[in-house]
This record gives C-alpha cells, structure tokens and sequence, in this order.
C-alpha cells in the first residue's frame, strides 16, 4: 500500500446499522480470508475476519499485532472480534516469513528500534 493509498472502513452512507455489535451477546460463527497488499516493494498478508451470520454492513476495526507479527494469537484475536459483531482486518506490519520466526522477528524489531526511519513513510 503506497503513502496516498487510503483505506476506508465506517458507514460513508449513513446507513441505519441496527444495534450495533453482536448487543445480543449470541455466539458467531466467523469467516475469514487472506488479504494481500503492499507498501511500497514489501508483499503484506493480513486476515480478513468477519461474522458468517453478517447481513448488512458492520463497523471495523483495524488490529495491529504485537511484536510476534501476524501469528495465530492475532488471528485468533481478529476472529474473537468478528464474533462481536465486527469486520476485522488484522494487518501484517513486517512481511511474509517472519511471523513465527523468533530469530527474524527480533532482528527485525531491532532493526526498527535502531533505525525508527524505517516505521516512517
């Protein structure tokens, strides 16, 4: 995804959105599917997450992982939103192979923290 790339996740109609999520506190299902994106040369692939039951737009939310990256913490995270009620797109901030990976995710949380640069577009 480029710096001028805008991503806009709300209700831009004004749409009467019902109660808003999951109020009713049922339990629900959830679907999920890879989103790939890109910022600059870097491949992304982050999670998709919602509620198999959703007919009607819902509010998002954007999920950041923690400094283990796109792990399966995080996607289980996303879906325990989407159960609320919920689209979830849960991000990848460090690019394929790392999450996971102990070694690269230290050497890449190092590098950030020696070259905070590099978090900067």
């Amino acid at each position: 995804m480029d710096s001028g790339a805008v991503v806009y996740v709300g209700n831009p109609q004004g749409l009467d959105l019902g109660p808003q999520p999951n109020q009713r506190g049922n339990p629900t299902m959830t679907l999920t599917r890879p989103v790939s994106y890109e910022d600059g040369a870097t491949q992304l692939d982050g999670v998709l997450a919602w509620p198999e039951s959703a007919d009607r737009p819902l509010p998002g939310v954007l999920l950041i992982h923690g400094g283990a990256g796109l792990d399966d913490h995080a996607r289980a995270q996303a879906s325990r939103y989407a159960e609320l009620g919920y689209t979830v797109l849960a991000a990848d901030m460090f690019g394929p192979g790392i999450a996971g990976n102990r070694e690269r995710v230290v050497t890449t949380l190092t590098e950030l923290r020696d070259n905070p640069g590099l978090a900067v577009r």
